[in-house]
């Protein structure tokens, strides 16, 4: 039986950079599970600030085509953008619901201790 030998820091590095931080893909090139994938990782300060960085790039990457179509007015992109970003404006989808709420005719009877004055209650309907 083969063994399968150790993916070298470079040969990580680069698929990490090819791959843009995009976890599945990377761990297809290399042939290694994703458990394994984050255990290289955090062992490794080089490899997990390689991640990082990877990650920071893609991101800016989403933010430059996030902002061709805001140019471009297309306008869910706007409210995504508004929504994320303009939260201290207010800028938070409305989450509207309805409640209908049945009601039937009940009678409560009170018992008689704990009945107001009879004199009281006038005063109250009155005011």
């Amino acid at each position: 039986m083969a063994t399968k030998k150790r993916t070298s820091k470079y040969e990580f590095i680069n698929a990490v950079r090819k791959h843009k931080g995009m976890v599945v893909d990377i761990c297809k090139e290399l042939a290694i599970t994703p458990q394994a994938f984050y255990k290289r990782i955090r062992n490794n300060i080089d490899l997990k600030n390689e991640f990082e960085q990877s990650r920071e790039v893609m991101i800016d990457f989403c933010e430059s085509k996030l902002k061709q179509l805001i140019d471009e007015g297309h306008f869910p992109s706007i409210q995504f953008y508004l929504q994320c970003i303009g939260k201290h404006r207010g800028w938070t989808p409305k989450h509207e619901t309805t409640t209908v709420v049945e009601t039937k005719n009940y009678v409560v009877e009170i018992p008689q201790e704990v009945r107001e004055d009879e004199d009281e209650l006038q005063e109250i309907s009155v005011n």
